[in-house]
């Protein structure tokens, strides 16, 4: 639920938190994630996922008993536990919301590429090769230009069905789904995450204006909730602090073209 522009009952300006609304309530911030797409786990690190043999802390805010919310550095007491307001008490020991430029803004950190065996000098390094072409994306082009054109000549369906769902069946689902666009683009965004193809997609495929124009980035902030006598997380959903409204101009497709006043060229659309 997108932050409102004014406070509503319940609800704390600028957290996202509403104090009214019936959260889904968790006994450990990973057990939201269950049963997702195994590339889910092979992309993303999430709340409580473990990394290098160490379970990552990411949370944003402690509920208390009466339902206000802590959302600055704090601590609070409840049954003898005290509660941090980012899940530990000192900064090395969690990784985000508490504003740190090296910490999370949105509730996730990227784990792709990572190797959890390889050690680096130092930040921002890495020792992963990037690809810049996989056959995963071959697979996806094909399907895509298939449903695309309906071609149906020499089993040109089942093919591209196949290719979309042998990358599915590869990352552990058992059913197939059915050859259509919208499948097709969700595999892509899916299999090739962090891998600088979705801003390309939302080109070629002239979307970019429609998916962002005025859109804010979101964050899903774990918190832990201790209206029920025994502690619970909570996911709650807000604007990034710190970041604008988004929004893509469609003359963006293209260039200007130099020199137009000389050379007698048409420039392009709105320049």
């Amino acid at each position: 639920t997108p932050i409102a522009t004014t406070t509503a009952v319940g609800m704390t300006s600028n957290t996202g938190y509403n104090s009214a609304t019936d959260y889904l309530r968790f006994d450990s911030p990973e057990q939201a994630f269950q049963g997702r797409d195994a590339r889910f786990f092979a992309s993303i690190i999430y709340p409580n996922a473990r990394v290098k043999g160490t379970n990552i802390v990411i949370q944003g805010g402690i509920v208390k008993p009466d339902g206000a919310l802590i959302d600055s550095r704090a601590s609070f007491d409840f049954n003898g536990v005290k509660y941090f307001t980012y899940g530990k008490e000192f900064t090395e020991q969690y990784s985000g919301f508490d504003g740190s430029a090296n910490m999370t803004r949105t509730g996730f950190l990227m784990k792709k590429f990572l190797q959890e065996g390889a050690r680096i000098a130092s930040f921002g390094q890495s020792t992963t090769d990037f690809m810049d072409m996989r056959y995963a994306e071959i697979l996806l082009n094909y399907a895509e230009a298939v449903v695309e054109s309906n071609y149906t000549q020499n089993n040109a369906q089942a093919n591209a069905a196949k290719a979309m769902n042998d990358l599915r069946r590869r990352a552990g689902h058992t059913t197939n789904a059915p050859l259509t666009l919208q499948n097709v683009l969700r595999e892509r965004t899916v299999e090739l995450a962090f891998e600088n193809q979705n801003y390309w997609d939302l080109i070629r495929r002239r979307t970019f204006h429609t998916q962002f124009n005025s859109k804010f980035k979101t964050a899903l902030v774990p918190m832990i909730d201790l209206r029920q006598g025994s502690p619970k997380y909570i996911f709650v959903r807000k604007n990034v602090p710190g970041m604008n409204a988004l929004t893509f101009p469609e003359r963006s497709y293209y260039l200007p073209i130099p020199g137009t006043n000389k050379n007698g060229m048409v420039q392009n659309p709105q320049y």
